[in-house]
């Protein structure tokens, strides 16, 4: 005798998409060395290649390219590619502002001295690739990536009147060492005591090292530069940091414009520990929501 219904079990809409589960799914595994996963990756790929690692706030290939002194062509023909896109605000408010984009994944052509090399960019990591030669092995190290790499570094030491900036990337701006220079505080429109206070409080912490030694307290200093746009403050600071180059014992400055993400600020804070002591000036740093507060942190590191 047939059943008189019949039970139709009725599945649930899977209703609208929501981001966050991805999210949670791809965040919520055990953490991994994503730099072996990488490299392994690869050689396996590649394995005529030797594969070479190397941080980009050490040895910054693409701004090297940039320089003219090599070529580096984006590849999105064999590979994918990822960037945060973004404004940058202008230095001064009559001028206008910026695109910034800051590369998450790339891959290029890169050339050197007629040489050619597959560069891949993850993060703040680049994967150079370079066909092995007679006598190297597997794992490498290459000698041919190890001249550009060496090259790269003698170029970084090459020029020292310049400013280290940092928009997404170190890069060595020239133009800016050149408005630094012609900055001097009797083009300040401030206070006279405001400006003795500045350098002096400024000179005193660099020439002060072993009084916080002694002390037991980390060589460090901040300053915040506030007020509304106009007041003075960029050329203060540039007027300081030639103070600070004209001083027996010379000190430089680091120049942050942007700085979007936790590897960027990773990046800036190791290149101010290798150069230090120095000056180091967040001007516009991701983190400071309300406008443009320029912030100078003096340090030892």
């Amino acid at each position: 005798m047939d059943e008189p219904f019949t039970l139709v079990e009725e599945r649930p809409h899977p209703g609208p998409h929501h981001l966050f589960a991805n999210v949670l799914d791809l965040t919520s595994g055990r953490t991994a060395d994503h730099d072996l996963q990488y490299i392994s990756a690869l050689r396996s790929a590649n394995p005529s290649l030797i594969v070479t690692a190397s941080p980009a706030y050490n040895i910054p290939l693409r701004a090297f390219a940039a320089a003219g002194f090599a070529s580096c062509e984006l590849d999105t023909t064999t590979d994918s590619f990822a960037s945060w896109r973004g404004f940058n605000p202008p230095a001064l408010r009559q001028q206008r502002g910026t695109l910034a984009e800051s590369v998450h994944f790339a891959k290029f052509h890169y050339v050197w001295r007629d040489e050619d090399f597959v560069l891949f960019t993850v993060g703040g990591m680049q994967y150079v690739l370079k066909e092995r030669r007679e006598g190297e092995g597997e794992f490498g190290p290459s000698g041919v990536t190890d001249e550009l790499i060496q090259t790269v570094g003698d170029w970084l030491l090459s020029d020292q009147e310049v400013v280290w900036v940092f928009d997404g990337y170190w890069q060595r701006s020239k133009a800016l060492y050149l408005e630094v220079m012609k900055a001097t505080w009797d083009k300040v429109i401030l206070d006279e005591a405001v400006k003795k206070d500045l350098t002096s409080v400024t000179n005193k912490f660099f020439s002060s090292k072993q009084v916080y030694e002694d002390l037991g307290v980390p060589w460090k200093r901040g300053l915040l530069f506030h007020g509304p746009p106009g007041n003075g403050k960029t050329i203060s600071i540039k007027a300081l940091m030639h103070t600070l180059l004209d001083r027996k014992d010379p000190i430089p400055t680091l120049y942050v414009r942007h700085a979007p993400n936790t590897y960027s600020i990773q990046a800036v804070f190791n290149r101010a520990r290798a150069l230090s002591p120095c000056m180091l000036i967040l001007v516009s740093l991701a983190v400071v929501k309300p406008g443009r507060v320029p912030w100078l942190s003096m340090s030892g590191l």
